[in-house]
């Protein structure tokens, strides 16, 4: 890929999203994904008003996010290794999360995968039940400005849904 990485983004090579299962990861095919380890001004805001267990799962979010969005599929190896845990530290991390209700695409939940509820939909549903921006971060350990991003991004779907467009 030719595009130029912005401060606090990194290359990682993953295994593809539609890669068949079943046989061993380097026979796999991957592709090169960018990841933003480090979201600046959001993560220093996630960081003092919450801690570092909470901007790492945020972290975490993120990067299966951004990894899905660009074809690929991460495991809780590549996530330690991105971010320099340790893979028990990950596996802690997503099992807190998945208690929380939000859906991980990780390589391996993938195989048996219906559509789960992302950590998007779930602050979308905080605020469609009448939530405000500061009770869904305090709630869902997010910087208001993605709160904000995630609303509006979800606020513009229904306005082109609403005037027919796909």
């Amino acid at each position: 890929k030719s595009e130029v990485l912005q401060p606090g983004q990194m290359r990682v090579l993953l295994t593809k999203r539609r890669a068949g299962y079943g046989q061993a990861l380097r026979d796999t095919a991957t592709t090169e994904v960018i990841w933003t380890l480090d979201a600046g001004a959001e993560d220093r805001d996630v960081l003092r008003q919450h801690g570092r267990t909470e901007l790492r799962s945020v972290r975490i979010q993120r990067l299966l996010d951004e990894a899905i969005e660009q074809g690929g599929i991460a495991t809780q190896e590549d996530l330690a290794q991105a971010l320099q845990v340790s893979v028990r530290t990950i596996k802690r991390d997503c099992a807190y999360l998945e208690a929380q209700g939000l859906y991980l695409p990780t390589r391996g939940h993938v195989l048996a995968i219906g559509r789960g509820q992302t950590h998007k939909a779930h602050i979308v549903g905080r605020w469609l039940c009448g939530e405000t921006y500061d009770q869904i971060a305090l709630h869902t350990h997010h910087s208001r400005t993605s709160v904000l991003r995630y609303v509006q991004a979800f606020v513009r779907v229904v306005e082109l849904h609403r005037r027919g467009l796909a």
